[in-house]
């Protein structure tokens, strides 16, 4: 009776796909969210360079406008990040080859985290030059 059993149990293929199921399942979650949090990544640094290029587009106009208020552009311009994460902007003037210039450099962190697993975080960092005319 024991070998009848057995054999049974051999052939019987019931709760198969469900057992494979439960092993795949955790893997694919992973790969899900992994990819939700790439996108994160990449809509932010999108929103930031939109930030730092409407803020450098700023600093050409006439008359010339205040290191507050370019800093003020890339905080009110940049979408897709929270903004007690973006540090200061800092702008910085100088001559370049006789040609006077502005640079705004931003910094911003985005935190990474995979389902209940925190990652460190991803830090973005850009900087526009501009020659003011």
């Amino acid at each position: 009776m024991t070998g009848g059993t057995s054999r049974w149990c051999r052939l019987d293929k019931r709760g198969a796909m469900a057992a494979e199921f439960a092993l795949i399942i955790p893997i694919l979650l992973v790969l899900i969210f992994g990819i939700f949090q790439i996108g994160i990544v990449f809509f932010a640094n999108a929103g930031l360079k939109h930030g730092l290029g409407e803020a450098a587009r700023t600093a050409t106009l006439w008359p010339a406008r205040s290191d507050e208020t370019l800093a003020s552009a890339v905080r009110s311009q940049s979408f897709g990040i929270v903004q007690a994460q973006l540090e200061n902007p800092v702008v910085t003037h100088g001559v370049s080859q006789g040609a006077p210039y502005t640079e705004i450099a931003v910094t911003y962190t985005v935190p990474v985290s995979l389902l209940f697993i925190d990652l460190p975080s991803v830090t973005l960092t850009d900087r526009r030059r501009v020659f003011i005319p």
